[in-house]
């Protein structure tokens, strides 16, 4: 019996430099263009995509092999019914799960010209959602001008932001059915948003978040569980500030990372703690009459239940995914058990510099690794007059680096105390961890800390100062 999905011939995406049917947690998004390398994105060239895609799947080997979406006895739908827009990687945040931040404020090709091309050939549905992301959409110097047009044309949109910045075309136009809003708040307080969202804008952001709800309820308050946001205190913060707001509805979700492929280099982890974070907030929020819906990526890993997000929109008003099958999971999947098993000490991930500066700037660090990143973690850390008591580096104990002495391991463990952060910097940090155990520091635990160098970057401290 054949299989095939509902983004084949259903779904778009208009990413920052590509064009892609799916983004497949499973199996990774599946690009159909690439902008610069196949020439012009146009209604015929999506065709013969999808064409060549269906029947790669309607072999024994199926070309999307492996994703939950890919279902036996499913039927390419007639007509485009799902569009992200994700005009830029560019965002004021510094999110621990995302790096859609890096990019700046502008977009390498307009969307628009391709969408009305669609829109003439018949090819999208009238009941399709326009789904915008990013990074921040409304930054983009094009949010303004497609979201219009698509007004005006009568399709739906939603608008995922951050509420960092108040949108006024946005704010303008919350009135009309068609239009509604997810809002990633991920944190009840200060401290868990500076640890999750990477900046200090909790108060900010919630202010923001009021002008929006004075004019919609069309508004849906998301909750990224991570490891950085899943402490009990935040969690009911988070419904205690969602209740006094009079949000009608919040959104569950979990991190991508945490369900990514088995070889991804990512540090966060899905454990117990989470799992529970995630049900003590969908309790609460019933305890206080708010509708819940859960996000789509926590299905990911489970082959019966295709993730998709997007299908059980029954009215614009509602917001709720009404498919059963979305529910948490009552225990960890083996996956997970899995991954967790892999590491005994592992670090706090960073989410950046910002919160490095929140969290450590009064305590005594140690820079695991004297190499390249180690050096511009030092040179930021200086420019903010946060001292750096030593180096770590195996190979290079006993010099002297930039003015800071290099130290072994063992010799930083025999001085360790309740003031002490060692921040690994290298990239191939899982080689670092796996040493690490070998070599039972078990003492590190609670100690130890990690960065990505692009989340201390220039742009970053400029931001800062």
């Amino acid at each position: 019996m054949a299989r095939q999905c509902y983004a084949i011939g259903g779904r778009i995406n208009f990413n920052y430099d590509t064009v892609s049917l799916c983004h497949g947690i499973d199996i990774g998004d599946r690009v159909i263009w690439r902008y610069g390398c196949d020439g012009e994105f146009t209604p015929e060239y999506y065709k013969a995509s999808i064409k060549e895609i269906t029947e790669k799947n309607l072999t024994d080997a199926p070309l999307c092999s492996g994703c939950s979406n890919l279902i036996q006895g499913a039927k390419n739908p007639e007509k485009i019914e799902i569009i992200t827009i994700n005009p830029m990687y560019y965002c004021q945040n510094r999110c621990i799960y995302c790096g859609n931040f890096r990019g700046e404020r502008k977009s390498l090709y307009d969307p628009l010209p391709m969408i009305r091309a669609f829109i003439d050939e018949g090819m999208i549905a009238g009941n399709c959602l326009f789904d915008w992301g990013g990074g921040e959409p409304t930054a983009s110097d094009d949010f303004e001008r497609i979201f219009l047009f698509l007004l005006q044309k009568g399709f739906m949109q939603r608008v995922n932001t951050n509420a960092v910045i108040i949108s006024d075309v946005l704010k303008n136009h919350l009135d009309n059915d068609l239009v509604s809003l997810r809002i990633s708040l991920d944190a009840g307080n200060r401290r868990a948003f500076l640890a999750t969202k990477g900046r200090d804008k909790f108060r900010q952001v919630v202010d923001n978040i009021k002008i929006y709800r004075e004019k919609t309820e069309n508004l849906l308050l998301k909750y990224v569980v991570t490891n950085s946001n899943s402490d009990e205190q935040s969690i009911r913060d988070f419904i205690s500030l969602a209740a006094k707001l009079d949000i009608k509805a919040v959104c569950i979700d979990t991190d991508m990372l945490s369900y990514g492929w088995e070889d991804y280099p990512d540090l966060l982890r899905f454990t117990e703690r989470e799992l529970k974070a995630a049900c003590l907030l969908r309790d609460l929020a019933h305890e206080n009459k708010i509708n819940v819906q859960i996000g789509y990526v926590w299905t990911a890993r489970d082959p019966g239940t295709p993730s998709r997000d997007f299908n059980n929109i029954y009215k614009i008003s509602e917001l709720i995914d009404r498919n059963e099958n979305y529910a948490l999971p009552e225990d960890l999947s083996a996956f997970h058990r899995k991954r967790n098993a892999e590491f005994r000490i592992m670090p706090t991930v960073l989410a950046s510099f910002e919160t490095l500066y929140g969290l450590l700037r009064d305590k005594k660090i140690v820079l695991y690794g004297a190499g390249n990143n180690g050096k511009k973690l030092l040179k930021a850390l200086r420019k903010f007059r946060i001292p750096v008591a030593c180096f770590c580096d195996k190979a290079k104990a006993g010099r002297t680096i930039d003015g800071v002495e290099v130290k072994s391991m063992e010799t930083v463990l025999k001085k360790l105390d309740d003031d002490t952060a060692v921040i690994i910097t290298p990239y191939k940090v899982r080689d670092i961890l796996r040493e690490f155990q070998e070599k039972n520091y078990i003492d590190l635990t609670g100690h130890l800390y990690y960065i990505d160098e692009f989340r201390y970057g220039d742009r970053v401290l400029e931001e800062m100062e």
